[in-house]
């Protein structure tokens, strides 16, 4: 048994037991070393990359077809609520380290031992993909939740002020859970960041098919082309990988008519509530919960065509082989992070214990404000 094997087999028994880690809600949360990552906002990075003035700048972005009041308002929002939370934190007496994406180490993640991201789910990925241990809380704040949807960050509605959700974490009334994740390695090697969402693997250039040989768990490798692959988590479920697993209802309507064609008895098929109703369960069925002990994946537009059969196009597994014949293939985690695959070389991945992210449960919070 080869080190990988046998370091997923002693998790299995934890990981297939894995239930939300819902701490007690009673008693008070102390931080020892906050570390908070803030995201850039948009009108920053436009600032930082053209060097102009702000007069040039709106110009600049107006003929582009940007709002430039609008992008204002959104970095105005931004920064009154980092400087909440910063006020906050403050008054709480915790030590504090603020950073933003550029700055952001792995020796402020050691150094800390809570680690706030400030923006949404995208500045969540980012700051999470690089605290590799279970050990670390990472909680995520949506500094402008009126106009950006943080599944992953709090408050959940814009109803709850950030001084309320502060509070109200710090009073112990939210309680925390572990996400389960992906950690790859290409060849010997583990990458210095693991997936909450997902790892895409394939080529380089959208424009050019991904050849590989791809194998899950013990089955035999299969020798594909496709677009590439999806391999996503619970999390990453009803992200980038539920938009390619989703059928439409015209979709469903069309594989309906079909059925009939062909003698199938549709009579009451084709009523639009039925219609609706089996495109919402199909969807539903493709969702899994971001701690369950498994990790997904999805082919994108498999090409099949002489000796390439992709019988294996999607499915469930603990761990995932592909090994790579294409000239200028990549892995990207979390949208994130790119490395290079090299052709010839067989990367993996797989699941542990080790790896869990250890976060706020952000799903049942309506009554944690209250």
């Amino acid at each position: 048994m080869n080190k990988l094997a046998s370091l997923c087999a002693s998790c299995r028994a934890l990981l297939g037991s894995l239930v939300p880690v819902r701490h007690s809600t009673s008693g008070s949360f102390t931080p020892g070393k906050v570390l908070v990552v803030q995201k850039r906002s948009r009108l920053d990075y436009e600032r930082r990359r053209g060097n102009l003035s702000d007069t040039e700048l709106q110009s600049k972005l107006t003929e582009m077809g940007s709002d430039y009041q609008r992008l204002m308002e959104k970095h105005s929002i931004h920064h009154r609520s980092i400087d909440q939370v910063l006020t906050f934190l403050q008054s709480e007496g915790v030590p504090l380290r603020l950073r933003g994406r550029d700055g952001y180490s792995a020796e402020d993640v050691q150094w800390a031992d809570t680690i706030f991201s400030l923006g949404g789910d995208g500045n969540f990925l980012y700051t999470a993909s690089k605290v590799l241990t279970p050990e670390k809380l990472v909680i995520g704040l949506n500094t402008d939740p009126r106009s950006s949807e943080g599944y992953l960050c709090l408050p959940s509605s814009p109803r709850t002020s950030l001084k309320d959700t502060l509070e109200g974490i710090f009073r112990g009334r939210v309680p925390r859970a572990q996400r389960t994740r992906i950690r790859v390695c290409v060849g010997d090697k583990i990458l210095p960041v693991r997936a909450l969402n997902e790892v895409y693997m394939g080529e380089t250039s959208l424009s050019q098919a991904s050849s590989y040989e791809l194998s899950s768990d013990d089955s035999a490798p299969e020798r594909q082309k496709s677009s590439g692959v999806i391999i996503y988590t619970g999390t990453g479920s009803t992200s980038w990988a539920y938009n390619m697993n989703q059928l439409t209802t015209g979709q469903v309507t069309s594989l309906l008519s079909l059925a009939g064609d062909v003698g199938v008895a549709t009579n009451t098929l084709h009523q639009q509530d039925i219609i609706e109703r089996v495109t919402r369960q199909y969807n539903a069925g493709n969702v899994f919960r971001g701690w369950e002990n498994k990790m997904a994946f999805v082919v994108r537009e498999p090409i099949v065509r002489g000796l390439f059969a992709a019988v294996k196009t999607r499915g469930y597994a603990q761990i995932l082989r592909l090994r790579s014949s294409s000239w200028h293939a990549c892995l990207i985690v979390d949208g994130d992070f790119q490395f290079e695959l090299p052709r010839g070389s067989e990367s993996t991945c797989s699941l542990h214990c080790q790896d869990l992210l250890t976060t706020l449960d952000t799903t049942r919070t309506n009554d944690c404000f209250s």
